[in-house]
């Protein structure tokens, strides 16, 4: 997984795109899955929160 678009808000929250690769087919060059992702500092550690995949119920 590569990481993009990393961002610290004025709450502390830390928010992130994940791009990473659906099989060992990909072009490395070209990642093919996109994920955003959420940490919230929360009882002494940061939880991660994983957004809604676009287009998933």
């Amino acid at each position: 997984m590569n990481v993009t678009d990393f961002a610290v808000d004025e709450d502390g929250a830390i928010s992130a795109t994940l791009l990473g690769y659906s099989g060992p087919d990909v072009p490395r060059c070209c990642p093919d899955l996109q994920r955003k992702v959420e940490w919230h500092w929360r009882d002494g550690k940061f939880r991660l929160t994983a957004l809604p995949v676009p287009g998933s119920v």
